[in-house]
């Protein structure tokens, strides 16, 4: 059992203390996605075909569910901690709102043409990424299953765009590749959700390779840009300056990156299954930093692209074909 109160702070050495409690090796597959419920005591990841979902809170999985007619992905709780969202990796490509318990899907959402990459939620709004040159915004609890608004990428000469909420739910986040005087640069602008068709009210040039992952961290005061050859950016949230440029480097290539809770440290995983714990405190908004490495920790014996940090109490989520749990004090 988790014992830590959630208003526990996170420290240099308590991430340095970091200790595997357990290990769950309930999934066929390596693990694709993974998501806490808000209140932090659900997490839920799937493997394609298997969905588990454990109360991490008290160390033990409650429910699995099998879907035999399609492979999933993108597994994300709802407000309602019984109900997530998914998508389907195959055609037709769908958005799937299923309740758990039942074990029931209660709608499909469909109008992308080409394979889903990125979902986010956030209440009741839904953004999708699809290779079908589109950004989507759906209701959850709408009536229709077909989207409000639609981004056309096809323009631009990347096509692809990732997109991010932020923790107050009026605006989101986009990034994608445009070309300047023949050469490749990012572009990242903000939205107001409710107003999304006048356009941006921020945009910025960023520097680096693609970015592939974008994050708000929770506090609302970075964005987290995650680049293609590992390189991550803080940007300040509202004015979009650089705050980190933290190098990128091979074995950061392809994983995922995380907040902590408090939105002071980074954490990554690896190509070679290490978890790389950063600093980003002692933020200077007019000089650019580079983060400071606190931790290297050994966790994987093989690649550990996700990692995941309970917004609630100080537990630490990294995945492989396994998933290990990670707290401060090691329960033998």
């Amino acid at each position: 059992m988790i014992t830590d109160e959630p208003t526990v702070e996170i420290t240099k050495e308590v991430l340095q203390g970091l200790k595997i409690q357990k290990v769950y090796k309930d999934f066929l597959k390596e693990i694709n996605s993974i998501d806490f419920s808000q209140n932090g005591q659900y997490l839920v990841a799937c493997d394609d075909q298997v969905v588990n979902v454990f109360d991490i809170a008290n160390m033990k999985k409650i429910r699995t569910m099998y879907n035999n007619t399609q492979e999933i992905e993108m597994v994300k709780f709802t407000k309602d901690q019984s109900h997530i969202i998914c998508v389907t990796k195959n055609e037709p490509y769908e958005i799937w709102h299923w309740a758990f318990e039942e074990n029931q899907i209660l709608k499909k959402f469909s109008g992308h043409t080409k394979i889903i990459y990125q979902l986010e939620i956030y209440n009741q709004i839904i953004l999708s990424c699809s290779f079908d040159d589109t950004l989507r915004l759906w209701e959850l609890n709408q009536q229709q299953d077909t989207c409000y608004a639609v981004l056309d990428m096809s323009s631009k000469p990347d096509n692809r765009v990732i997109g991010a909420f932020d923790y107050s739910g009026n605006s989101f986040g986009m990034a994608f590749v445009e070309k300047e005087n023949g050469q490749s640069t990012n572009c990242v602008q903000l939205y107001q959700i409710r107003k999304f068709e006048l356009g941006p009210y921020q945009v910025k040039k960023v520097s680096g390779t693609t970015i592939t992952q974008l994050k708000f961290s929770s506090d609302n005061q970075f964005l987290l840009c995650v680049c293609s050859d590992g390189q991550i950016l803080i940007l300040d949230s509202y004015l979009l300056n650089t705050l980190f440029d933290i190098p990128g480097n091979a074995d950061r290539m392809n994983v995922n990156v995380c907040f902590t809770p408090d939105s002071k440290f980074l954490i990554t995983g690896s190509n070679s299954g290490y978890l790389y714990m950063i600093s980003i405190q002692n933020v200077n908004k007019t000089q650019t930093q580079s983060g400071q490495l606190i931790a290297k920790v050994e966790g994987h014996q093989r690649k550990c692209r996700l990692v995941l940090f309970n917004p609630k109490y100080c537990c630490l989520i990294s995945t492989c074909r396994n998933l290990v749990v990670w707290t401060p004090n090691q329960i033998l």
